[in-house]
């Protein structure tokens, strides 16, 4: 009864052990066959392939190799590099018959790419006395090169009102590596960057504040470069430095239609209607609408003076004149005020037809494609009067806006041209922008400036 028991039990231990000795061999075969010696000195060249996997901008990934001499005699070896950033290190150069060395493959990736995937090349050369190198072995690296730091956004675009508080823009900084890093920050000439320095631990995160400088904006806009300079604890690697690209844009809370206001003598029009409206989504307040001369009077016709009636007194003085009037408004608890020019004309004729220089047509209709870069209009002019007439400057009502005069300087029965360009890039379907001619002439005191309107329509034809 007791040995029958012993065969039992004694069986199954046997077999456990027969078949995890089997796994242990095979497992061994496969390491001896997968991580072996690389064989050098054969009829073929020997080929390596190391995969170096993800790794973090600023960091170096090193991988070991282990080379052995079959052949028969000793051999100088010499290894190369496609760049740089790789190193192929060889403890020995001369390595003796049959014996077999560790060779270190690094990358460091600071030299290379800042993201992306990588590809480099190393080899191992036999040296002889006199004669041609032999390739012993070709080897490849690749690697997926990861950034050690990430902002977002990568960009700011800011459209700010004017006269309202510009507060700063937010962007978020993550660490990505294991390591412990330091961050400087430059907003360069127009912003300004808060906090100036900081670190980020391991995986962290950290708030930056972009906010251009005072005044920077006063013309329209502000754009530029801030930088962030990431600093690595190790000392090998250079600096790294991240561009944020920041563009901030005034806009007009208010905006007048028409821009100005054309009044006729004692036989003509001496009434015109103006138009408020908000061209943003900031809360604003109108306070007052006010002539400046005495002889202009405003009447609210809208519930917020949306729609204003100017009108000329009953004792005017008599045309031409020129006066204006200010709209004071707030917006975010500060007072600002938009002036609009108001002009009369003497008797029924309008302000146009005594200028110097008369335009066949102040409203030009655009018709462009869709994927068109630009649209551009074409405003042809004489010059009917019997003096020379000099165009001082032109001015445009947007940045993406330009317009040229075929001539500065027009002769008594002179023609010219101004053409205007717009750039199309993230406009809407239809727009409309403007174009103001100033112009001056030899014994005359400036004249008005003439305003001349481009209605663009993209991817429809023109009414």
């Amino acid at each position: 009864m007791l040995s029958v028991i012993r065969v039992v039990l004694v069986l199954p231990v046997a077999v456990i052990a027969a078949v995890a000795g089997l796994a242990h061999a095979a497992a061994g075969r496969r390491i001896g066959t997968a991580g072996g010696p690389i064989p050098l000195g054969g009829a073929h060249c020997a080929m390596a392939k190391i995969t170096l996997g993800s790794i973090y901008y600023g960091t170096r990934a090193v991988r070991k190799l282990v080379i052995r001499n079959k052949s028969h005699h000793g051999m100088f070896i010499s290894p190369v590099v496609s760049c740089d950033c790789t190193q192929f290190i060889v403890p020995e150069q001369f390595l003796p018959a049959g014996r077999a060395e560790k060779v270190t493959v690094a990358y460091s990736s600071w030299a290379g790419p800042t993201a992306g995937a990588v590809t480099r090349e190393f080899g191992l050369y036999e040296l002889f006395v006199g004669a041609r190198s032999k390739l012993l072995l070709t080897g490849k690296l690749t690697a997926r090169i990861r950034p050690s730091l990430i902002v977002t956004p990568s960009s700011v675009r800011k459209i700010v009102a004017a006269g309202a508080i510009t507060g700063p823009a937010r962007l978020k900084v993550r660490n990505e590596t294991f390591h412990h890093l330091h961050i400087e920050c430059s907003g360069g000439a127009n912003a300004r960057v808060r906090p100036a320095s900081f670190a980020v631990p391991p995986g962290g995160t950290a708030a930056v504040f972009l906010k251009p400088k005072a005044g920077t904006i006063s013309a329209g806009a502000a754009s530029g470069v801030a930088w962030l300079r990431v600093v690595f604890a190790h000392s090998e690697s250079p600096v790294l430095q991240i561009p944020m690209r920041y563009s901030f844009q005034e806009l007009l809370p208010v905006v007048a239609e028409p821009g100005q206001v054309v009044l006729r003598g004692v036989h003509g029009q001496r009434r015109a209607r103006l138009r408020l409206a908000p061209a943003s989504g900031h809360a604003l307040r109108i306070i007052t609408v006010r002539p400046s001369v005495r002889w202009l009077r405003v009447k609210k016709l809208g519930p917020s003076w949306d729609k204003i009636l100017v009108r000329l007194v009953k004792h005017a003085p008599p045309p031409p004149l020129v006066g204006s009037i200010t709209i004071s408004y707030a917006i975010h608890k500060k007072l600002c005020a938009l002036r609009i020019p108001v002009f009369v004309a003497p008797g029924g004729a309008s302000v146009r037809s005594r200028m110097a220089l008369r335009f066949s047509q102040d409203v030009i209709r655009v018709a462009v494609g869709r994927g068109a870069r630009f649209a551009r209009a074409a405003f042809k002019f004489n010059n009917p009067s019997p003096d020379a007439i000099r165009i001082e400057r032109i001015t445009t009502s947007c940045s993406c806006t330009s317009a040229k005069a075929s001539e500065n300087s027009i002769a008594p029965g002179g023609h010219g041209t101004i053409t205007a360009t717009i750039q199309l890039r993230g406009l809407p379907a239809k727009f409309v922008r403007y174009a103001t001619v100033w112009e001056r002439g030899n014994t005359h005191r400036p004249l008005r400036p003439v305003r001349l309107k481009i209605i663009v329509t993209q991817g429809a034809r023109a009414r």
